[in-house]
């Protein structure tokens, strides 16, 4: 079951991921604008 990351700013769904996923990724959020980075491997938001 894929899990869904969310803009913690906004609550837009940014995309969703396989348990199995792993790295760091930056995505910038359509909506709001910011830019995050995420690790995949324990799902922290920076």
């Amino acid at each position: 079951m894929p899990k869904q990351i969310k803009c913690p700013i906004c609550s837009k769904r940014l995309l969703d991921i396989q348990k199995e996923s792993s790295g760091e990724i930056a995505i910038k959020c359509p909506q709001c604008k910011h830019v995050f980075y995420i690790e995949l491997h324990d799902l922290q938001i920076k």
